[in-house]
């Protein structure tokens, strides 16, 4: 198969003929061969004194034409055996290469449902496997793409990628999208499944109800997992919250903590005060030290309302409204304190409903990450290394800055090609 001028593809006269022209050729090159061959061994087997060796050099060249059928036969049996051989491996190869570009690994796992914490974590240390790399698609259903994203520091040991798909090494090239610096987040105490949070919601005064807090933790191979940590009260006094992965010790360590998220419900009138969230410690396994609130420090604090937001388009709200919104977030003693309007009002219906907001504290995220792109890919949205374009992830629209280019790259088919980007980078 090769390409055409038009870029279809289709079968080469020239290369299927080939193997049978070369054998062709390689017979009649040896019939006229023969006689030369028969006379150099006349005028040796004379200078000697065996008569094995005269007698049947003299035959040959005596009659060059006769003897030629069973020199016909070996070469024809010879060649034809070399071709065979050359046809098995040559459909070896491809058979391999088309496997491991469907596969993209050695192995190639397909849960019906997320894994636990420590579902993964028995899955990677499972008997002959060396190493495990998560991988999430998404597809660009608009363009017949997908956006892969995959651990870069272990995606050198794992991807089968072929050196001609890549102009640099695999190691380089992964190295592309491999975050500079220490992963975001705050590393967890111990190798435990369950992890205690110390943190407080105030002032009673405020009286609003129980906030849902829920982290997101994620592991070494850049799995997020999102656990409910249970309810906290916002009477102003210190709770102890457990945020448990399950199976103790099966992770995949070290954890790290993502995000913390606290959602609630809006008060129906302006609040008089601002809310106040304080995070003291995060502790871990006994005998352990605890992680202070403070670490947490340069994490950015959003607090918002989707329902809100989206019941001002319709049906509108029951009287006045407003957003959440957080005023300040520092250091109070070893805890981060976050100082937040949680914002008020009702959904407009016969009987007004209630809105909930969100308190979010998660690292800073980069504001472009870098990618690789398939040459497919480059062709189809027309752009080219160092370009900057936008992907959806999970509903999100994420930057990306083109770094390097792939002639192609395992399991992304599609017409729209694909882009590669760091897993951890987009949790």
């Amino acid at each position: 198969m090769s390409a055409g001028a038009s870029g279809t593809f289709g079968v080469d006269p020239v290369i299927v003929a080939a193997p049978a022209l070369a054998l062709a050729g390689g017979t009649v090159l040896a019939l006229r061969l023969l006689p030369a061959g028969g006379k150099a061994g006349d005028r040796l087997a004379a200078r000697g004194r065996r008569l094995t060796a005269a007698m049947a050099s003299w035959q040959i060249s005596r009659q060059p034409i006769r003897q030629g059928g069973a020199a016909l036969l070996i070469v024809l049996a010879v060649a034809t055996g070399t071709l065979a051989l050359s046809q098995r491996q040559s459909w070896t190869r491809s058979v391999h290469d088309q496997a491991a570009f469907s596969t993209g690994a050695d192995v190639r796992v397909q849960t019906s449902q997320p894994l636990s914490a420590a579902q993964a974590g028995a899955l990677a240390r499972a008997p002959g496997v060396r190493q495990a790399m998560p991988v999430a698609p998404f597809e660009q259903t608009a363009t017949n793409g997908v956006t892969l994203a995959v651990d870069s520091r272990r995606a050198v040991d794992v991807t089968l990628l072929r050196p001609d798909q890549s102009p640099v090494p695999a190691a380089g090239l992964f190295g592309k999208i491999r975050p500079s610096g220490p992963s975001p987040g705050v590393i967890l105490p111990g190798r435990s499944g369950t992890f205690r949070f110390t943190a407080r919601l105030g002032p009673a005064a405020l009286r609003l109800g129980e906030a849902a807090v829920t982290v997101s933790i994620e592991d070494a191979d850049g799995d997020v997992y999102q656990v409910g940590a249970g309810s906290l009260p916002a009477d102003g006094r210190d709770h102890t919250l457990t945020a448990s992965l399950g199976s103790s010790g099966g992770a995949i360590y070290p954890l790290r903590l993502a995000s913390i998220s606290l959602q609630y419900t809006l008060p129906a009138r302006k609040p008089g005060t601002p809310a106040v969230f304080t995070l003291d410690s995060v502790s871990g396994a006994a005998g352990t030290t605890p992680v202070p609130g403070a670490a947490l420090r340069t994490w950015p604090a959003v607090a918002s309302s989707a329902e809100l937001a989206a019941v001002r388009q319709f049906p509108g709200t029951a009287g006045p409204a407003g957003p959440p919104a957080v005023s300040s977030s520092g250091v109070a003693g070893t805890g981060l304190a976050v100082t937040f309007s949680p914002g008020y009002g009702l959904a407009a219906g016969g009987t007004p409903g209630t809105l909930s907001g969100q308190l979010t504290l998660t690292p800073q995220a980069p504001a472009v990450l870098p990618g690789l792109a398939t040459q497919r890919y480059l062709t189809a949205s027309n752009t080219n290394v160092g370009s900057t374009v936008q992907t959806f992830i999970n509903g999100t629209t994420v930057s990306v800055r083109i770094v390097a280019a792939v002639s192609n790259f395992p399991t992304v088919s599609g017409t729209g090609g694909g882009l590669i980007v760091d897993l951890g980078s987009v949790q």
